[in-house]
């Protein structure tokens, strides 16, 4: 289903087609003469960065040698590499490969342009000028370098018939290879031996992980090694690759194009069956950004009108170097996705507060302070399943969110906003657990509240007597846990100050009487915890 919802992605939106010239930052042009001279490198910008280019497609590499055709970094056009032996001749293997690949091309097409090319990488002391020419001198080995042959202004892989062999050549190579019944579309068709690295996801290295891998042999069976034992064609394992990576390139505006971090190693990407449109109006509601909540007017945003049939998938990946593993995945209709977001907004809106969006970032950053190594993967990924499909949230997400409320971090700025995220989310939480605890909180102004929650409006006030800091850190996992215990110091404290606090002392009296006539509960299981985290969130907002 995941590899199958992708490959329809990269089709729609033509991923595919331009497959053997992908858009890359090229940072120099290399000037030589048709006899194959060096005369100038220049810089494409002046930041560094490169100017995009569509370039031929860069070979697959790890630890092998792969020569890209006419366009590559300096350590295969120059020969770049540190003083070491094995270095060297490393080098000079990558600088073989790209020479073979022009001098083949020259041979082909009879291409002057391509032959002077050829010439350059086999001119050592060439070589040597161009390295030196960098205007700094600090080659990082990274930067794309393509060539001007001559008085031409078109770049040397420009050239039409370069171009056409290039294309030739790329078809030749996808018909080589065994041939099977590929998993994804069901066509026999030639087979993928390896599958291309995906970017972009978290806890993989720089140049990507792989979401199908079978490099090891533990993975061998039956005879099959590599991609034999997940048998799938070339091109659909090249486009779920290349949608993956268009889903996660970064914007002007997100950190990925239709994806939500949720953990050190982990992002979950969404998209629909339809225009990119669809999955960026169900972000701006689960997962807005800072600019896009303070455009969404107090009474809430609007959920928009979903096309009929409209389908959402969702993948959750988590990166371990150069493997990614799938944490989950998701396929529903995106009017249910839209209903469910809206019933958790709902869900978590405390009294007398705008019904504005509650971003997944923002959850998981109130959460964090309660964790020494921040939300577990699996917790988040689970979180964010529960608000699509409108499911009950995992108990563990009330219990974290609950230890969460006993962290205080005074000064930061953010804390009295994390204390209402996470009042927020441990109703909704509440709510979804159905029996008396949701019927409490849905139930009428009229109605007498529950005592746990009493109990919490009765901390938010004792807090204002407090002249220190950490109120909560010191005071609250313990009354909330043992309000019989906890609440006679803190009571004694606050009638010390009734000169000074008198409205204070009124209020509290009020609140003590509200609670039933056994007095304050010896001990508190988790959701009446909970509720003395709602009511402390509602009692502090409320002054």
């Amino acid at each position: 289903m995941l590899l199958a919802a992708l490959n329809d992605y990269a089709r729609r939106r033509k991923l595919v087609d331009a497959v053997l010239w992908p858009e890359k930052p090229v940072h120099f042009r290399l000037h030589i003469t048709t006899e194959g001279k060096f005369r100038a490198l220049v810089p494409t910008s002046t930041d560094g960065a490169g100017v995009p280019m569509s370039i031929p497609r860069p070979p697959q590499r790890a630890s092998n040698v792969a020569a890209g055709f006419l366009v590559d970094n300096p350590k295969y056009v120059l020969g770049l590499a540190d003083g070491r032996e094995a270095q060297r001749v490393k080098a000079d293997a990558r600088v073989a490969a790209f020479r073979t690949l022009a001098s083949e091309s020259a041979e082909t097409t009879r291409s002057p342009v391509a032959g002077a090319v050829a010439a350059f990488v086999a001119d050592a002391s060439a070589r040597t000028q161009a390295l030196a020419a960098h205007p700094t001198g600090a080659w990082t080995g990274g930067e794309l370098i393509a060539f001007v042959v001559g008085d031409d202004t078109a770049h040397a892989h420009e050239s039409p018939p370069l171009r056409a062999w290039w294309e030739s050549r790329g078809e030749e190579e996808a018909a080589q290879g065994n041939v099977g019944q590929c998993l994804v579309s069901g066509d026999v068709t030639v087979l993928a031996r390896l599958h291309e690295r995906v970017r972009g996801v978290p806890g993989t290295l720089a140049m990507g992980g792989r979401l199908v891998s079978a490099s090891n042999d533990a993975f061998t069976s039956h005879g099959l090694e590599q991609g034999g034992n997940a048998p799938i064609g070339k091109q659909p394992a090249l486009a779920y690759v290349l949608a993956l990576n268009h889903l996660l390139e970064p914007t002007a505006t997100r950190n990925y194009r239709h994806g939500i971090r949720l953990a050190s190693d982990t992002v979950l990407v969404l998209w629909t069956d339809g225009p990119p449109e669809e999955a960026e109006q169900l972000l701006t509601l689960l997962d807005p950004t800072t600019p896009e909540l303070k455009r969404i007017p107090p009474d809430g945003p609007q959920v928009p009108e979903v096309r009929p049939g409209a389908r959402l998938f969702t993948v959750t990946l988590s990166g371990n170097l150069g493997r990614i593993a799938t944490r989950d995945m998701l396929e529903m209709p995106l009017a249910v996705a839209f209903a469910n977001i809206r019933r958790f907004l709902e869900e978590v809106r405390l009294p007398n507060s705008p019904a504005r969006p509650l971003p997944v970032w923002r959850l998981l950053s109130a959460l964090e302070d309660g964790a020494e190594n921040g939300v577990p993967p699996d917790l988040a990924t689970r979180m964010v399943r529960a608000i699509l499909t409108g499911s009950a949230f995992p108990q563990a997400l009330l219990t974290a969110a609950v230890k969460a409320m006993g962290v205080q971090r005074p000064g930061d700025g953010v804390d009295g906003l994390h204390v209402t995220t996470r009042a927020q989310l441990i109703q909704a939480c509440l709510r979804r657990t159905g029996g008396t605890v949701a019927a409490a909180l849905a139930a009428s102004p009229t109605v007498g509240p529950p005592t746990s929650l009493v109990l919490g409006r009765i901390l938010a006030v004792l807090e204002r007597f407090d002249a220190g800091e950490g109120f909560r850190a010191r005071h609250f996992t313990r009354f909330s846990h043992s309000p019989a215990t906890a609440f006679p110091p803190l009571l004694r404290r606050a009638m010390a100050q009734e000169r000074k606090h008198p409205r204070l002392i009124r209020l509290v009296g009020e609140l003590v009487a509200a609670l039933p006539g056994s007095g304050f509960p010896g001990a508190l299981g988790l959701e009446d915890r909970a509720l003395v985290a709602v009511g402390y969130a509602q009692q502090r907002g409320a002054m």
